[in-house]
């Protein structure tokens, strides 16, 4: 069994769920200006891994603060 394929990157699509709607489930789509980077708000909360790096806001759905990342 060799390697999966990899997707074919859609420009402006969100980096994580690869749709480029937005949807009162995703948030808002943050892109830079030339699509090559793009992800839903809440997409970036619910993220496996994400940081929280504004130590004066409460971490959001279970993200480990920037402090305590190993």
């Amino acid at each position: 069994m060799g390697p999966r394929p990899q997707k074919e990157k859609v420009k402006g699509a969100c980096g994580f769920c690869h749709h480029r709607e937005q949807t009162l489930d995703s948030g808002v789509l943050y892109k830079t200006p030339d699509d090559e980077v793009a992800a839903h708000f809440n997409c970036m909360v619910r993220a496996r891994g994400a940081l929280c790096i504004v130590p004066d806001i409460p971490c959001l759905s279970g993200a480990v603060p920037a402090s305590q990342h190993f």
